[in-house]
């Protein structure tokens, strides 16, 4: 369980990376900036799937299910279920938990960092 919680939060880096990124493109100056967002979105996206996978393999490797198949069968069947199941789980806590965590105001608004125009290059905060 906590492996799909961390392929949830590495997913949600990977698409802070790729907001960052969308912020950036066209802002003269920040060329580097883009190109550095855009490899540490590649970073996030590849832990996410390891995360992921490493909770599927582990999963299918501590389920009793199927236990008077033979070794092969029996770990696939257990992979497909949990990489589902895994796959499942992940989604439910990456949709879950943006709603609990993040920066709110005293009302419930979500605010998040942008950059307010090309000619501006101090970030602002802007009401989503």
């Amino acid at each position: 369980m906590l492996l799909s919680a961390a392929s949830a939060f590495t997913y949600m880096g990977c698409i802070g990376q790729g907001i960052a990124v969308g912020d950036l493109l066209g802002v003269r100056g920040h060329e580097a900036d883009v190109a550095i967002a855009q490899r540490w979105a590649t970073y996030w996206l590849v832990a996410s799937a390891c995360c992921l996978g490493a909770s599927s393999v582990a999963a299918a490797l501590a389920l009793p299910i199927y236990a008077d198949s033979s070794r092969l069968p029996r770990f696939l069947a257990r992979l497909v279920l949990t990489s589902i199941s895994s796959l499942i789980l992940a989604a439910i806590i990456g949709f879950w938990l943006p709603g609990r965590v993040g920066n709110l105001d005293d009302k419930g608004h979500c605010y998040r960092l942008a950059v307010a125009s090309a000619r501006v290059e101090t970030p602002t905060l802007e009401r989503l």
